[in-house]
């Protein structure tokens, strides 16, 4: 009976996934005119799906990768769905406990996971305007395509989740949607990462107070909520993302100096000692380590990451140098750009502040790089449409 069971569950929801994608998919190319974006977007979408199909069809061929093991059999083994309940780890194995349940398989998870994402990308797609995008910005777009990007969103793991729920909670911001769906989304991420929540709720907060716009039952919400979180939430999330069984000064720099010295006993080619490194250099690993000929490459995952560093300084370089000939005014940028470029800044700097693990690092991206290269293409467009009225004034000129 128990094989029919499966066969029927993972048929079903290959089915309603494929329904999802195709729906989701034919929206976007519906509403993009140019044919190279329309090629963009069925080999984005192509490359995103595969990535997920090979990654869950290789997974017990992986001994390194253990995360979706964990969640799928802590759902596998659990006595009841609410005893999952919990932050983090346990909240993901709590989300697909009836599926597990329902015997759908870890690759056909790893397909859902890829869906989730999937519907992240094209929001970004949206709100990017992809149709818009002039051709002196497509070198940005390549960071949709690169692999480390589709192999950590297309797995069974809380990226994917963290990356649709930014996405989404970006949308709302630019679309002034203040609303209980927001809260949800803020509690969402709250359960899975802590820290990037009350990350996020400050930015917003600040944003929220500054602009004139905002009506005054609005601010006095976000006081409200914001002073709720901190007294009542941030306790709760710093005893779980320190393990400790009481919130106190004490105990937190007593964690802090076991954590500094964890660090220190770590052996490997990717560890990171945080009593031997220095906050800016962490940022600089954070963002673009391994590098080839500069770091101890040894698997064909570490090769990929490191070429893809290599993109990722040559942005870097680009976009620096176009944001200091143009002297950037933060204040003329609108409320979405400004929140994802606050953010993403902020939990970079978060991250770097105990990343002890290149390839922790190479995850953490995930959760700052989507809101740097929004940012990025706002900016740039906006540089690029101020420029054109007066190359076409001058063409009348001359």
């Amino acid at each position: 009976m128990i094989p029919y069971i499966s066969l029927f569950s993972n048929s079903l929801v290959l089915v309603l996934l494929a329904w999802y994608i195709g729906v989701q998919l034919r929206k976007i190319l519906q509403k993009t005119t140019r044919f190279e974006n329309r090629v963009f977007l069925v080999l984005f979408g192509i490359l995103h799906l595969s990535v997920s199909l090979v990654f869950g069809l290789t997974l017990d061929r992986l001994p390194n990768v253990l995360d979706p093991h964990d969640f799928f059999n802590a759902a596998l083994y659990a006595d009841s769905w609410l005893q999952l309940f919990d932050f983090g780890h346990g909240f993901l194995s709590f989300f697909i406990y009836p599926l597990v349940q329902a015997k759908v398989s870890m690759t056909v998870l790893f397909l859902l996971f890829a869906t989730i994402s999937f519907k992240g990308f094209l929001i970004y797609f949206e709100m990017i305007k992809l149709d818009s995008v002039r051709k002196r910005s497509y070198p940005l777009l390549l960071f949709f395509m690169l692999p480390s990007i589709h192999i950590w969103t297309g797995m069974l793991g809380k990226e994917a989740l963290l990356f649709l729920w930014m996405a989404l909670l970006l949308k709302k911001i630019s679309n002034r949607t203040y609303d209980w769906k927001m809260i949800v989304l803020f509690l969402l991420i709250f359960f899975l990462r802590p820290h990037v929540f009350f990350v996020l709720l400050v930015v917003l907060f600040v944003l929220i107070l500054r602009d004139e716009k905002n009506s005054k039952q609005l601010k006095a919400f976000a006081i409200w909520a914001t002073a709720f979180s901190f007294l009542v939430l941030f306790p709760l999330g710093a005893l779980f993302f320190t393990d400790l069984d009481r919130f106190s000064l004490d105990s937190l720099l007593a964690y802090k100096e076991h954590f500094v010295n964890y660090t220190a006993s770590l052996g490997g080619n990717t560890a990171i000692s945080l009593k031997e490194t220095t906050f800016f250099s962490r940022i600089l690993y954070l963002l673009f380590m391994p590098l080839p000929f500069l770091s101890a490459i040894k698997s064909p995952i570490h090769w990929i990451s490191a070429v893809e560093n290599c993109y990722y300084i040559v942005v870097f370089i680009w976009v620096s140098v176009t944001l200091l000939r143009k002297r950037l005014s933060f204040k003329k940028l609108n409320r979405e750009v400004q929140f994802a470029l606050v953010s993403g800044s902020l939990l970079l700097f978060l991250f770097a502040s105990y990343l002890y693990n290149l390839g922790l690092g190479n995850r953490m991206r995930l959760m700052f790089l989507p809101y740097l290269f929004f940012a990025a293409f706002r900016i740039l467009d906006t540089f690029y449409s101020e420029q054109l009225p007066a190359q076409m004034e001058k063409r009348k000129l001359d």
